[in-house]
């Protein structure tokens, strides 16, 4: 069965629409709590600041992907993000629940209001998990080449250094 792409309409988008407007920011820090408290790399390593600077963007980026079709900010962040995130050598799941933080954030809003059906809250799980997984496919592509590009720029200082080594030895 084919996925629908993220950036299909559904009878949610005003709902989800006005709940991104009204609850920004609740979302932003549910996200943000969630992704540290469930990513060693992040926790205690990393300040908040920086985590909430990237949810931030993050927002903006599902923003722009489900409600107007425009994916173009979410390559410019998968870009941005995965070449932070692969110099500091990060375990990859902590970028997976850094793109799901969104959808976590949203869910807990949604879950708080009585007014939204149980038809609603699906079609709403359907958007959210068809746009993440469009996302998080594109992301760990370019994250595991990027990883093995600074992998493979560490081995080759590492050998140099070896041989600068063994070098020294010789000349001593």
């Amino acid at each position: 069965m084919r996925r629908r792409p993220a950036t299909r309409e559904l009878s949610v988008q005003p709902l989800l629409a006005a709940m991104l407007a009204e609850h920004r920011d609740e979302i932003i820090e549910v996200g943000v709590d969630w992704v540290r408290e469930h990513s060693d790399d992040l926790r205690g390593r990393r300040p908040r600041s920086e985590t909430l600077a990237l949810v931030q963007r993050e927002f903006e980026v599902y923003r722009a992907l489900i409600l107007h079709g425009d994916p173009a900010p979410r390559a410019a962040f998968i870009e941005h993000v995965t070449s932070l995130r692969a110099a500091m050598t990060f375990n990859i799941s902590t970028l997976v629940r850094g793109f799901l933080c969104f959808r976590h954030g949203v869910m807990h809003v949604v879950e708080r209001h009585e007014t939204v059906t149980l038809r609603q809250r699906l079609e709403l799980l359907e958007l959210l998990d068809d746009a993440y997984l469009e996302t998080i496919l594109l992301m760990t592509d370019v994250y595991t080449d990027k990883l093995k590009g600074a992998l493979r720029t560490a081995q080759r200082e590492l050998l140099h250094k070896e041989k600068m080594a063994a070098l020294g030895g010789l000349v001593a």
